[in-house]
């Protein structure tokens, strides 16, 4: 049986506690070994509760242990680059969620930074391993909906003022549910589509909340054209409440479409509804036109974290590349950044990629 990998987890916050600390101990080749918090009783308390041996109150002493072979890194964004260097400097490899920095720069110093130092980095991008996310990209890549000329996406949560929360302020998240959320979705619609985002039009507004300490914005809109000329629009929002949100994902393409309702998400469901026309359908049948049911596929769901970390852990093991390579995280931020700019000089901006 091949050996389980010892994980640190840097930043047991939410994310951490709810999703990923779970699924790594359901992981085949991974183990939370250790657990820091610079309150040594918040990390106690984490350990205690999920069976980990190791607590720890300062970055260098969970590093220092000798024992942890990988970290996952779930502090708030203006820490990450620091975390991911420093974690680098330890020889330890690195999973750390998105996004890398709090810019452009930031992300890709991280992801130099690592291969100096002979480390494997990888980004916390899990849902690429939704199993309807991974059926829409099989149903594109053989051809079922045709060239793909429209994409939209959508994913929001309420998440009102609270004084301090990192979340909302811009100097320490870097941005608003465009780099929280928004994120996932860019990267989602490459991944599947296979296409890079060529230029953005966008408008990011603070329409709701107002608190002192609330300075990102809580509404955004991105219209991105991609490498063929499709258009994709991606929409996020901090201001919907949870019980009125609609997550969605939805392709059109010269033969079909594709819909995905609540298939982005934290976890592992949701219905996917496809039409794929044939050659020889007639493309203006009707009065079905607009109409067509569809047809729902078949899902066999699982954890998406445990999948993200299981991979990670092989690529280390067995010395293979990562399968989610930080450098489409880095061209994520290139968009991201692009779209910030564009919202704030009302321009259509180009985004360059390798």
């Amino acid at each position: 049986m091949m050996k389980k990998l010892r994980f640190g987890i840097l930043g047991a916050g939410e994310i951490a506690v709810t999703r990923t600390i779970p699924a790594m101990l359901e992981c085949e080749y991974a183990v939370p070994a250790a657990v820091m918090n610079t309150k040594i009783e918040k990390a106690r308390n984490t350990c205690e509760k999920f069976g980990i041996p190791a607590a720890y109150d300062s970055v260098d002493s969970l590093l220092a242990d000798e024992s942890i072979d990988a970290v996952y890194i779930a502090s708030p964004v203006y820490l990450h680059t620091a975390l991911t260097k420093k974690a680098a400097d330890y020889g330890k490899h690195v999973l750390c969620e998105k996004p890398l920095g709090m810019n452009t720069e930031d992300a890709l110093s991280a992801v130099e930074y690592c291969r100096e130092k002979g480390v494997l980095l990888s980004v916390g991008l899990m849902m690429r391993y939704g199993t309807h996310i991974r059926n829409v990209k099989r149903i594109i890549s053989e051809g079922g909906i045709g060239q793909v000329v429209s994409g939209n996406a959508r994913f929001s949560c309420w998440t009102p003022d609270r004084p301090g929360h990192w979340l909302h302020q811009i100097e320490k998240a870097g941005g608003g549910p465009v780099m929280d959320m928004g994120f996932h979705l860019i990267d989602i619609m490459q991944y599947i589509t296979g296409m890079k985002v060529t230029a953005v039009t966008a408008m990011q507004e603070r329409i709701t909340f107002s608190g002192d300490d609330y300075t990102v914005d809580d509404s955004s809109t991105l219209i991105m054209r991609m490498q063929n000329g499709a258009q994709f629009v991606v929409q996020t929002n901090f201001n919907i409440p949870d019980t009125a949100a609609k997550w969605r994902l939805d392709f059109y393409g010269t033969k079909g479409r594709l819909l995905g309702d609540m298939i982005v998400a934290q976890e592992d469901g949701g219905i996917l509804n496809a039409i794929t026309l044939s050659d020889t359908d007639d493309m203006f049948l009707q009065p079905e036109a607009g109409f067509g049911p569809g047809k729902n596929i078949e899902g066999d769901f699982g954890n998406m974290y445990r999948s993200e970390i299981d991979s990670f852990s092989l690529s280390i093991l067995n010395g293979t590349p990562v399968e989610v390579d930080p450098m489409e995280a880095v061209q994520v931020q290139r968009i991201i950044d692009a779209a910030y700019r564009s919202s704030r000089e009302g321009i259509t901006v180009s985004v360059p990629f390798a």
